[in-house]
């Protein structure tokens, strides 16, 4: 599920900087203090119980951080799969501002993610 998700330090980042939209899966901290990414109607299951610590993490799925990027200007992404790592960097390129920025990520969602996390700063 990590390559679908975001890593658990970029989970953080997010939820401190203000992401409010439910994901579909969550990072949680088991009993046994080791953090995995479970759907959020398990997570909200065991939040009752002292199976899983209350504090969790978003980790949302590419198409969810996409959906999260502000619009307020015209940009285009172009998205690279690279290699040997196969991981991924996104090219920002803001129009307006005539700027072009570089995200890496060894999987999709950390690029986007990194990127939302940069564009909110703005």
């Amino acid at each position: 599920m990590e390559k679908h998700c975001v890593s658990l330090e970029l989970a953080k980042q997010l939820k401190e900087t203000g992401w409010k939209k439910e994901t579909e899966f969550e990072w949680g901290q088991h009993r046994n203090g080791k953090w995995a990414i479970e759907p959020h109607s398990f997570i909200s299951a065991l939040k009752d119980s002292d199976d899983i610590s209350p504090i969790t993490y978003p980790a949302p799925f590419a198409t969810e951080i996409l959906e999260e990027l502000p619009r307020e200007y015209e940009s285009w992404i172009t998205i690279i799969r690279t290699k040997p790592d196969n991981g991924y960097k996104l090219l920002h390129r803001d129009i307006e501002a005539k700027i072009g920025l570089n995200f890496d990520g060894d999987n999709l969602p950390n690029a986007l993610a990194k990127m939302l996390l940069y564009l909110q700063k703005e």
